[in-house]
Order: C-alpha cells, then structure tokens, then sequence
C-alpha cells in the first residue's frame, strides 16, 4: 500500500515521479493506494494512472461550500473542485472518496450547509462518497471550541434536523461525523478569553490582506461571530480592573 499525503500530491513532480516509475514496472496493479488531496484538479495523467493502480481511495479536503472552500483553501475554484470529484468518482479502480472536513472557528457555522451539500452531492455521484472530520487544534486561536454558546446551540439543533432527515448521517461513519461534531459543540465556549479573541482578529486582519480576501465576505457566518465578540469585549462592558475579565470570558460561554 502507498499513501500519497504533502502539499498537493496530484499536482507534485516527484509524486508524478514516483508514479511513472510503478508503472513502468507494472507494479501499480498491485497496490492499494491513498490518496489525500484538495481536489483542486486532475490531469489526464492521473486519470490514466490512477485507474491502473489495484485499489485507489481518495481523501478530499473539503472544508465549505462555494466561496467557504475557497477562502480557507487558497487557490481553490469550487465548480473545478466539483468537476473533479466527478471525475475521480468514474475511475473504476476509485472505491472510496472520502470528503474530509476540518473544522475551526471559521467554518463551524457553516456545518449544515456543507452537510446538505453532501448529501445532495452524493445521491447524484453515487455511495462511493463518504464524510469524515477532524477538528483544527493548533493555532488554538482558530480552534472551533472557542465558539460562543449562542451559536454553538443554533447549530446543534441544525445538525439534529439533519440527522433526523437523512439515513446517512444516522449509522455508520456518518452518524461518527455528526457526534464528533456535537460533542465539540456541547463543550464549546469553555476557551474563549479576550486575548486569544483578539488574537484572533489580528491574525484574520493578516491573512485577508495577504490573500486578497475578506472574511466578512467570503463567510459572513463567521464575522457573526466575530461581531458577537466586540460587542461583548467592547469598553463599556469591560470593567475597570483586568482581574474580573475571566468572570467576563465565563459569561460569554453562557
């Protein structure tokens, strides 16, 4: 087995490399192969090639849908990343597609979008489409779990609607996703401080400057939240002395 995993293997010359020279030996046919990538395209060389390897499972990093993907993975076009996902899935050899999400405080509020999204997706491309999650840790400013309460119990009712709605996401590696999901909210706001928030905001201010973007734009869901901290953090509710701002950051997970 062979696990393809670093920057964007599909796009990487030394993947491509490595690949050529499996088939040239005619030892692809006995591989099982995994493949992490963003989906971001696939050229008519890994059309080919991936269809001569024994078995092949794809991880796709879809983190949003539409200009949510977008933002969070820089350089992506979303109708491409659809298009792709298509093509893979008609590889015969393809018998898992896995759409693997990573949440932070950026993409949290936009969940259910993604969830219905999948499944609309997966019913027109057919079961080999699975959905897995792993949650950002580090920086911790970015972690989902700083997530206000507020917004945490609107999307735990989201995602209970969704489950209640749709099989997949009752059993199996589904029904996984979903719990993982809810746990993370259930706990949320118990990290939250006025430092790491504007941390937080600084560390966004960078980033969309950097890239050309805005935050407020590409995922108004999240400004939300952003919002909800100045108006908690503003001077007029801060009291006078630094020591009571931990009671602050306590009522701000209520």
């Amino acid at each position: 087995s062979l696990y393809f995993v670093g920057a964007e293997p599909l796009i990487s010359p030394a993947y491509r490399k490595l690949t050529e020279r499996l088939l040239a030996a005619n030892a692809s046919e006995k591989i099982e192969l995994c493949v992490n990538t963003n989906a971001s395209k696939l050229s008519e060389f890994w059309r080919e090639s991936l269809g001569r390897f024994q078995s092949v499972e794809i991880i796709a990093s879809i983190d949003g849908v539409g200009k949510a993907q977008e933002y969070l993975r820089e350089g992506s076009d979303w109708h491409a990343t659809l298009e792709t996902l298509i093509k893979m899935a008609k590889i015969p050899t393809v018998n898992q597609i896995n759409i693997f999400t990573t949440l932070s405080i950026y993409n949290i509020r936009v969940v259910p979008e993604l969830l219905r999204w999948f499944i609309g997706f997966r019913k027109e491309q057919g079961p080999k489409f699975g959905f897995k999650v792993n949650f950002l840790h580090d920086p911790e400013i970015l972690s989902a779990a700083q997530l206000p309460k507020k917004f945490a119990a609107q999307l735990l009712d989201a995602l209970s609607a969704i489950q209640k709605d749709e099989d997949y996401f009752r059993s199996g590696e589904g029904a996984t996703a979903v719990e993982r999901i809810s746990s993370l909210l259930k706990s949320s706001g118990t990290k939250c401080d006025f430092d790491k928030t504007r941390e937080l905001q600084s560390f966004t201010a960078v980033f969309d400057e950097h890239f050309g973007k805005s935050l407020v734009d590409w995922i108004p869901e999240a400004q939300e939240i952003f919002a909800y901290y100045d108006e908690f953090f503003s001077k007029e509710l801060l009291p006078s002395t630094h020591s009571l701002i931990p009671a602050r950051v306590e009522a701000l997970g209520e």
